[in-house]
């Protein structure tokens, strides 16, 4: 999945910051997302924890139950 991601894709990082990625950085393995309009971060493709239109990518199950 992470391999496909374009510019452009939506998407939900492990630590829930929903953004649209704006560009990649190949050189550090991560990518650019914007979270609004004027902010733009950079974050491990890893991090990436899938499509933000895809529920069980955006939840994980709470410890314990």
């Amino acid at each position: 999945m992470l391999t496909q991601l374009k510019k452009g894709d939506e998407v939900v990082t492990t630590g829930g910051i929903f953004g649209r990625i704006a560009a990649f950085d190949e050189a550090h393995g991560a990518v650019i997302l914007q979270i609004s309009d004027t902010v733009k971060i950079r974050v491990l493709r890893s991090a990436v924890a899938g499509p933000a239109n895809e529920p069980e990518a955006a939840a994980s199950p709470a410890p314990g139950g």
